[in-house]
């Protein structure tokens, strides 16, 4: 069936159980031819489920004043209104064409492109630049290349070629083709017709139901369900098993149909499934659950067409045909994920492309929408959502707007914001915690009410179970009178055959006896036919009480007729009683599926109601952590700056002069030194004056024993008057006279010595008196010293630690200033961009059509003028030049490249990316000069200083600073023997560093 919805404005009042609905501005839903009755029933059970789910998702605004307001204004008041400070100012001119020209076209700008743009000084010069880049063919080439990887995580090539994937995207982009429609495409694609290309998201997963399930619930709805095919997610409350199987419901009964006539070409197949049968592996002693198709928020298939036998498909399975069911599931899963009433298709949708644009999700990541990881900006979401479904889905027009806003322009650099006061916070978190604690008594009044009517509606459900058994068992009775007559009509047939049968041997044997006896009479002499006639005449006697037998058979079987025609009559009248019952039960079941339906849809309005409290509640609690966070940032603000202010005091605090502490302490120090070394002499002295007595003494002890023995030997001598005693007495003389003289001069040396001593000791009295005075100067100047060096290396310290503090608050803010929006995320280039930027930058895309041409000339050389057509010429040296350029983006995205089916979320600089770049010949051969490369323009300058501008106008999109410039012009002055290879050399660093690598 066809669909597309239809924004139509009105008014509509939906009453349910009593309790009224007042619908503004709902979309037109149904869709349009439908096959028969039975999927008419159908449109017309979900349509109501729909209409609800329209009103409570705001697809289409009755309040026609918002939309005269710009969505890119809108954008901005938004962020600004959730936002607690300061702004980022906007980016500058530079920064912006940098960031335009990847975003939209994958690449940065020409030399001349920026050259133009800095020289133009109109006001409106970046939105005259996004139309333009929005309406050129590069953009149809790029976006292409961002729904692929957005569909596909640059998964191999196989079952459909890459090419044929990349036409059916670059032709919907180029035709404008909404992307609800784009969607639906690929989801319904099964591979034939001449969109082959889009069935590529199918079969690229092998058709297999639980593959396609995880990623249409994880690209489509930006659900990662993977961990819910088998238990609900251990971690995430909101993704359930019975979700999961929900979307799997749909996708069941899609297979992979290798077609064995034409090389095993791959199709998409879908066989008619029932009811989906599920088990958790956490609980396998539960009872098996069952669910119908369906998606979160409400939108399900609650009523199917009743198809059987030949209605069910338009091609049935078989081992030649891929199936093709009348009523495709799958095709109603197309219809359900992109309808306007379902916002989790939305909000999913307008969240990736923000992401491409901003760098981050208004939720991040982009595939994990939960409550446990709501979005920083739902109001902002739902303006984006209810905008995208106004401008049927217009992705240029999305683009368009985010990229006209503020929000995208702001600078990467941290706002010098003012502050505000402790008060104003106050006054605000105090205010902000009075509508979370109404919000949370709503939700609870909201849960309350939800309740009373979930009970009813799975009632209402109930019933409906009741009035599909009831119809089972109807159509039971039915096929078994229908049965009974049967058999009935085919009793009375063969009744009828035998009588026919049997009046037909009668008549025929009452015929032949009637001949045979007209022969006998005629010739009454013959025995032969006597004997004949009397056989026959047996023969006809047999026959009679055969007829007789038959004829009394007749009779009987007339009545056994009419027994059951009066009976068939009975069961006639029975069989139109119970279709009357079908038909009442039937017509009843359409009120009760219009009842669950709506009953559906009034759910969706408390869950809506419910969701946007929760919303709001979400933006107050993240208002409050930002006031917090703004809070801590102030306090830790200022205690660095009280802390720096007592540092500085400390710091200026009279010091103690160093000179004369030193001099002090040198003064001590030689003190000390002078007062041991007296010691030292003193305690020499003391030994030696010691020695010097032990040998007075001695001496002492010797003369008087020398002058006693003179004596007494003088005395003897006076006395014998012996020659030989008067000598033995000179001889004591002598030696007395000359002991004498050593005692002498060794008390001399003891007094001299005892003199010294005390002369030390006087002078290690003087040391020590002096140590004491140096010692009273140096100890309060060394302890004031020392209590300065305390207090100084304390508030440092204590600096330090705030300064730390600080940087760690402020780098919070910033991330929360980035989370926020409120400033521009550092984007790494993504390797596509990194690609395109590459060829750009040096030039490549001429150098290859150069060559292509050469080469095309060279092959071509022997053919007359006049035998060359020159359209076909053009078109084979562009795909020459175009295949040399698709090797070069090959090879730099599979070396950059995040592997296969894994999302581009994580910049890292790898070994082997650094030794491409600084190693592998391909990247030297890039750098090579040939016409129109950058190399061959800086090769024909000559000013070192045009050579900077140029070089960096090419490679950064900037103009060079003046540093730069004077660094370019001091090396190129140093490699004046190879400047070429400088030039390269140059080209070479800035093309591999950091800054070419990110979006600024």
């Amino acid at each position: 069936m066809s669909y597309r919805p239809t924004v139509k404005h009105f008014t509509l009042k939906l009453t349910w159980l009593g309790k009224p609905f007042k619908v503004d501005s709902v979309t037109s839903l149904c869709p349009a031819n439908p096959v028969n009755s039975d999927v008419m029933m159908f449109n017309r059970g979900i349509c109501l489920c729909l209409v609800a789910a329209v009103v409570v998702c705001g697809v289409a605004h009755g309040d026609e004043s918002q939309p005269s307001v710009p969505l890119h204004q809108r954008i901005d008041q938004s962020i600004g209104a959730s936002h607690v400070g300061a702004l980022a100012e906007l980016s500058s001119d530079p920064d912006f064409l940098r960031r335009s020209y990847l975003d939209l076209i994958g690449r940065t700008p020409t030399v001349m492109e920026a050259k133009a743009f800095f020289d133009d000084n109109s006001p409106d010069k970046r939105s005259v630049l996004i139309d333009k880049l929005l309406a050129a063919d590069e953009f149809n080439d790029f976006f292409a290349v961002v729904l692929d990887l957005m569909l596909m995580e640059r998964r191999s090539d196989s079952r459909i070629s890459f090419s044929e994937w990349k036409q059916f995207l670059r032709k919907a982009v180029e035709e404008k083709r909404p992307f609800d429609q784009i969607v639906r495409e690929i989801i319904t694609a099964d591979g034939r017709g001449e969109k082959r290309g889009a069935a590529k998201f199918l079969l690229q997963r092998g058709a297999a139901p639980n593959a396609l399930t995880r990623d249409v619930a994880r690209t489509f709805l930006g659900r990662d369900l993977q961990c819910a095919q088998c238990h609900d997610h251990p971690f995430i409350n909101d993704y359930s098993q019975a979700e999961y199987f929900g979307i799997f419901a749909f996708l069941d009964g899609s297979y992979l149909f290798e077609d064995p006539a034409a090389s095993k070409k791959a199709y998409v197949g879908e066989r008619v499934q029932g009811k989906t049968e599920f088990k958790s592996v956490f609980f396998p002693d539960d009872d098996v659950s069952k669910t119908i198709p369906r998606l979160l928020g409400g939108l399900a298939l609650d009523v199917e067409p009743r198809l059987d036998g030949e209605d069910l498909y338009v091609v049935a399975p078989s081992k030649e045909m891929a199936a093709v069911p009348k009523f495709s599931r799958r095709g109603q899963l197309a219809r359900l994920v992109t309808h306007p009433a379902n916002e989790h298709f939305l909000k999913n949708s307008v969240n990736r492309f923000w992401a491409h644009m901003l760098g981050r999700g208004i939720v991040e990541p982009v595939d994990f929408h939960h409550s446990d990881n709501l979005p920083s900006h739902p109001e902002l979401l739902k303006i984006l959502s209810d905008e995208f479904v106004q401008s049927e889905f217009d992705i240029r027009e999305m683009i368009r707007q985010i990229a006209n806003s503020q929000t995208y322009q702001r600078s990467v650099e941290f706002p010098r914001e003012t502050p505000l006061s402790f008060a104003e916070l106050d006054a605000r978190s105090e205010s902000l915690s009075a509508t979370v604690s109404q919000l949370e008594a709503v939700l609870t009044s909201i849960d309350q009410e939800r309740s009373h009517f979930a009970a009813r509606w799975q009632a209402e459900r109930s019933k409906l179970s009741q009035s599909d058994r009831l119809i089972s068992e109807i159509a039971g009775r039915l096929a078994e009178s229908k049965k009974q007559q049967e058999e009935l009509q085919k009793a009375g047939e063969e009744i009828q055959k035998q009588l026919t049968q049997k009046q037909q041997q009668f008549n025929a044997v009452s015929a032949a006896v009637e001949s045979a006896k007209k022969a006998a009479a005629a010739l009454p002499d013959d025995e032969t036919l006597a004997k004949v006639v009397k056989q026959y005449q047996e023969r006809a006697d047999e026959l009679g009480k055969e007829v007789e037998v038959v004829k009394e058979s007749v009779a009987e079987n007339k009545k056994k007729m009419a027994a059951l025609s009066l009976q068939y009559q009975e069961r006639a009248d029975g069989v139109v009683a119970t279709q009357r019952d079908l038909a009442g039960v039937k017509s009843e079941r359409v009120g009760l599926a219009d009842m669950v339906a709506e009953a559906r849809g009034a759910l969706r309005v408390f869950d809506a109601r419910r969701k946007s409290q929760e919303s709001l509640l979400s933006e107050s609690q993240r208002r409050l952590v930002a006031l917090d966070l703004h809070r801590e940032y102030l306090t830790k603000s200022g205690t660095e700056k009280e802390l720096a202010s007592q540092l500085a005091d400390v710091e200026a605090k009279p010091q103690v002069p160093a000179a004369e502490l030193q001099k002090l302490r040198e003064s001590l120090d030689a003190t000390e030194q002078g007062i041991a070394g007296k010691r030292k002499l003193m305690e020499s002295l003391t030994q030696v004056a010691t020695s010097t007595a032990e040998v007075l003494s001695k001496k002492g002890a010797v003369l008087d024993a020398l002058q006693e023995a003179t004596e007494k030997a003088s005395s003897v001598a006076e006395q014998l008057s012996d020659p030989k005693l008067d000598a033995t007495v000179q001889t004591l003389v002598v030696r007395q006279a000359t002991i004498r003289e050593e005692f002498s001069k060794s008390q001399t040396e003891a007094e001299q010595q005892a003199v010294e001593l005390e002369t030390v000791k006087s002078d290690l009295a003087g040391l020590v008196t002096r140590q004491d005075q140096v010692r009273a100067e140096l100890e309060p100047l060394a302890a004031k010293a020392a209590e300065l060096e305390a207090e100084l290396t304390a508030a440092k310290t204590a600096y330090d630690s705030a300064v730390v503090e600080a940087k760690q608050v402020s780098k919070n803010l910033r991330d929360s200033h980035e989370q926020r929006f409120a400033v521009r995320l550092l984007k790494p280039l993504t390797p596509e961009q990194l690609a395109g930027s590459t060829i750009t930058a040096l030039g490549l895309k001429a150098r290859f059509e150069h060559e292509a041409e050469s080469e095309w000339v060279n092959q071509n050389k022997d053919k007359k003028p006049e035998e060359i057509d020159e359209s076909k010429k053009k078109t084979e040296i562009l795909a020459a030049a175009q295949k040399q350029e698709s090797e070069l983006r090959q090879t730099i995205v599979s070396l950059f490249a995040a592997p296969p089916g894994a999302p581009q979320d994580i910049f890292s600089a790898t070994a082997d990316q650094a030794l491409f770049l600084s190693n592998d010949g391909k990247v030297q051969d890039w750098l090579s000069p040939a016409a129109g490369t950058l190399l061959k323009n800086l090769q024909s300058l000559e000013d070192s200083a045009q050579i900077a501008v140029e070089l960096y106008l090419a490679i950064f999109s900037r103009p060079a600073t003046d540093p730069e410039k004077q660094e370019v012009m001091e090396y190129l002055s140093r490699r004046e023997g190879d400047r070429d290879k400088a030039l390269q050399e140059l080209a070479w660093s800035l093309l591999s560093s950091l800054e070419f690598r990110f979006n600024h």
